[in-house]
Protein backbone atom coordinates (compact mmCIF):
# COMPACT_ATOMS: atom_id res chain seq x y z
CA UNK A 1 0.00 0.00 0.00
CA UNK A 2 2.71 2.57 0.98
CA UNK A 3 4.68 2.18 -2.38
CA UNK A 4 1.35 2.84 -4.59
CA UNK A 5 1.35 5.88 -2.64
CA UNK A 6 4.71 6.78 -3.14
CA UNK A 7 4.28 5.98 -7.00
CA UNK A 8 0.78 8.01 -7.41
CA UNK A 9 2.73 10.88 -5.14
CA UNK A 10 5.42 10.99 -7.78
CA UNK A 11 3.20 10.39 -10.62
CA UNK A 12 1.63 14.04 -9.40
CA UNK A 13 5.02 15.73 -9.34
CA UNK A 14 5.89 14.77 -13.00
CA UNK A 15 2.59 15.82 -14.03
CA UNK A 16 2.89 19.23 -11.76
CA UNK A 17 6.51 20.07 -12.91
CA UNK A 18 5.52 19.41 -16.62
CA UNK A 19 3.03 21.96 -16.38
CA UNK A 20 5.06 24.56 -14.61
CA UNK A 21 7.85 23.98 -17.23
CA UNK A 22 5.47 23.94 -20.11
CA UNK A 23 3.98 27.56 -19.85
CA UNK A 24 5.20 28.38 -23.35
CA UNK A 25 3.37 25.78 -25.06
CA UNK A 26 0.20 25.48 -22.81
CA UNK A 27 -0.28 29.46 -24.32
CA UNK A 28 -1.88 27.98 -26.92
CA UNK A 29 -4.44 26.62 -24.75
CA UNK A 30 -5.58 29.98 -23.00
CA UNK A 31 -5.42 32.24 -25.59
CA UNK A 32 -7.43 32.42 -29.05
CA UNK A 33 -5.20 31.35 -32.25
CA UNK A 34 -5.56 34.13 -35.21
CA UNK A 35 -6.26 32.93 -38.55
CA UNK A 36 -2.54 32.29 -39.57
CA UNK A 37 -2.03 29.87 -36.08
CA UNK A 38 -0.34 32.48 -34.87
CA UNK A 39 -1.13 32.87 -30.52
CA UNK A 40 -2.78 36.98 -30.39
CA UNK A 41 -3.23 39.02 -27.83
CA UNK A 42 -5.23 42.53 -27.07
CA UNK A 43 -2.78 44.74 -28.81
CA UNK A 44 -1.43 47.60 -27.05
CA UNK A 45 -3.85 50.77 -26.36
CA UNK A 46 -2.44 54.47 -27.36
CA UNK A 47 -1.18 55.68 -23.68
CA UNK A 48 0.31 52.31 -22.87
CA UNK A 49 2.71 52.31 -26.34
CA UNK A 50 5.50 53.55 -24.14
CA UNK A 51 5.81 49.74 -22.80
CA UNK A 52 6.48 48.34 -26.01
CA UNK A 53 10.02 47.19 -26.30
CA UNK A 54 12.62 44.65 -24.98
CA UNK A 55 13.57 45.85 -21.25
CA UNK A 56 16.61 44.50 -19.19
CA UNK A 57 16.59 44.81 -15.47
CA UNK A 58 19.18 45.92 -12.99
CA UNK A 59 19.10 42.63 -11.37
CA UNK A 60 19.50 40.38 -14.49
CA UNK A 61 15.77 40.23 -15.40
CA UNK A 62 14.24 40.37 -18.99
CA UNK A 63 11.11 41.97 -20.71
CA UNK A 64 9.57 41.63 -24.11
CA UNK A 65 6.02 43.82 -24.54
CA UNK A 66 5.06 43.30 -28.19
CA UNK A 67 2.92 45.90 -29.90
CA UNK A 68 0.14 42.67 -30.12
CA UNK A 69 -0.32 42.47 -26.19
CA UNK A 70 1.61 39.50 -26.11
CA UNK A 71 5.00 39.46 -23.64
CA UNK A 72 7.73 37.48 -22.71
CA UNK A 73 9.53 37.79 -18.85
CA UNK A 74 12.36 35.64 -17.89
CA UNK A 75 14.76 35.71 -14.84
CA UNK A 76 17.14 33.61 -12.80
CA UNK A 77 14.12 32.32 -10.13
CA UNK A 78 11.32 31.73 -12.36
CA UNK A 79 12.75 31.37 -16.33
CA UNK A 80 11.36 31.78 -18.74
CA UNK A 81 7.18 32.63 -18.67
CA UNK A 82 5.13 33.76 -21.90
CA UNK A 83 1.66 35.13 -22.46
CA UNK A 84 -0.89 37.67 -22.48
CA UNK A 85 0.20 41.60 -21.27
CA UNK A 86 -2.25 43.33 -18.47
CA UNK A 87 -1.59 46.92 -17.63
CA UNK A 88 -4.06 48.31 -14.97
CA UNK A 89 -4.16 51.28 -13.59
CA UNK A 90 -0.15 50.89 -11.40
CA UNK A 91 0.00 46.84 -11.90
CA UNK A 92 1.47 44.90 -15.05
CA UNK A 93 0.95 41.43 -15.46
CA UNK A 94 2.19 39.56 -17.58
CA UNK A 95 1.02 35.43 -18.37
CA UNK A 96 -2.02 33.33 -18.34
CA UNK A 97 -4.06 32.06 -15.67
CA UNK A 98 -2.25 30.80 -12.47
CA UNK A 99 0.92 31.32 -14.46
CA UNK A 100 0.74 34.99 -14.14
CA UNK A 101 3.41 37.09 -12.61
CA UNK A 102 2.47 40.89 -11.80
CA UNK A 103 4.37 43.63 -10.62
CA UNK A 104 3.76 47.30 -9.15
CA UNK A 105 4.85 50.23 -11.63
CA UNK A 106 6.29 52.51 -9.64
CA UNK A 107 7.31 54.97 -12.94
CA UNK A 108 5.73 54.32 -16.10
CA UNK A 109 8.32 53.97 -19.21
CA UNK A 110 10.18 57.61 -20.10
CA UNK A 111 13.47 59.23 -21.17
CA UNK A 112 15.60 59.95 -17.78
CA UNK A 113 19.59 60.53 -18.31
CA UNK A 114 19.36 59.74 -21.96
CA UNK A 115 17.46 55.86 -21.73
CA UNK A 116 14.23 54.62 -22.15
CA UNK A 117 13.33 53.70 -18.24
CA UNK A 118 10.85 52.17 -16.05
CA UNK A 119 10.45 50.77 -12.89
CA UNK A 120 8.54 47.91 -11.52
CA UNK A 121 9.14 46.88 -7.71
CA UNK A 122 12.34 47.56 -6.86
CA UNK A 123 13.88 47.05 -10.20
CA UNK A 124 14.77 49.33 -12.79
CA UNK A 125 14.02 48.35 -16.53
CA UNK A 126 15.92 49.95 -19.19
CA UNK A 127 15.41 49.54 -22.82
CA UNK A 128 17.03 49.94 -26.11
CA UNK A 129 16.14 53.02 -28.04
CA UNK A 130 18.40 52.63 -31.39
CA UNK A 131 16.28 49.25 -32.40
CA UNK A 132 13.23 48.23 -34.12
CA UNK A 133 12.27 44.94 -33.89
CA UNK A 134 10.10 43.50 -36.49
CA UNK A 135 8.58 40.35 -36.24
CA UNK A 136 6.98 38.60 -39.63
CA UNK A 137 4.81 35.41 -39.51
CA UNK A 138 7.15 33.38 -41.93
CA UNK A 139 10.36 34.08 -40.32
CA UNK A 140 11.49 32.24 -37.06
CA UNK A 141 14.22 35.21 -36.27
CA UNK A 142 13.22 39.12 -35.56
CA UNK A 143 14.73 41.15 -38.05
CA UNK A 144 16.58 44.48 -36.79
CA UNK A 145 17.02 48.02 -38.43
CA UNK A 146 18.73 51.10 -37.44
CA UNK A 147 16.83 54.19 -37.17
Amino acid sequence: MRKIFLIILLMFACVAMFLVTSTPILIHVWTTPGTDGSVSGKSLETPHLNFAGEWYGEKGSWILIRLDGLAEYRNRQIGWRTGALSIKQDTLSIGNGIFTRSWKIHSPPGLAEGYWQMRLDDEIYYRESDLTVAYTPNSAKPHSKKL
